[in-house]
């Protein structure tokens, strides 16, 4: 299987503090791969280093078969830990003006909406997004995020300080993406990349403590600890 992402000895120091610390591993295409870790662990880092929003002092980074920062705006879709979003706009006005600025052809874009507001829970929502719950705005990010139809979708904490029942739709929503595109989500929940994941990534102080399937993981769990 090829890889989608691909890191080979990367290291990042801030100062003296070690962010990553030879770091490798892969991203199968197509698979939800978790990159798993508590706070300081390197996941942010890892991931503004592949959006190319951070340099690093070694190793190499490919993503999508590029180097960091090279991809065209459609190939690569992003949804940060905290998305911002116009109060004033529906969710089909944001992702019309999303699939404008993709570049996406308006003779596809009106069908794409459609799509991703039925595969995000928001066809029958009317209201604007200044009245949405967290959960809501989460799914409509994804959403936007999948505007392009990237090769790769890059979740950012997606479940952070959401409620039950929005934890639980992104999930869903999350689940629903499997085998559409690749999907690389940092959590530091590990019953959550169980449900969702096929692959996972787990690192500790800056280096990869794990890097397989989740079903191999799930068999070694007793023996790590984040």
């Amino acid at each position: 299987m090829s890889a989608a992402v691909s890191f080979t000895g990367v290291s990042r120091s801030f100062g003296r503090t070690r962010a990553l610390a030879d770091v490798s591993f892969q991203v199968p295409e197509n698979s939800v791969c978790a990159l798993l870790g508590p706070n300081g662990a390197g996941k942010t880092t890892a991931i503004r280093a592949l959006l190319g929003l951070a340099r690093t002092d070694a190793g190499e980074i490919s993503v999508l078969g590029e180097r960091p920062g090279s991809l065209a705006r459609s190939r690569l879709g992003y949804l940060p830990d905290v998305p911002a979003f116009p109060a004033w706009m529906t969710a089909r006005e944001y992702l019309e003006a999303s699939a404008r600025l993709a570049g996406v052809p308006a003779s596809t874009a009106g069908r794409r909406i459609d799509a991703l507001l039925e595969t995000a829970g928001l066809s029958s929502v009317r209201q604007r997004i200044g009245g949405y719950s967290r959960g809501m705005r989460q799914r409509l990010g994804i959403a936007q995020a999948l505007i392009g139809a990237p090769g790769l979708l890059v979740l950012d904490e997606p479940t952070s300080a959401l409620d039950p029942a929005g934890h639980r739709e992104v999930l869903e929503l999350i689940e629903r993406l499997s085998g559409r595109t690749t999907v690389l989500l940092s959590s530091h929940n590990l019953a959550e990349a169980d449900r969702v994941a096929t692959h996972a990534v787990v690192l500790r102080a800056g280096r990869v403590l794990a890097s397989s399937p989740v079903a191999d993981l799930r068999r070694r769990a007793g023996a790590l600890s984040l």
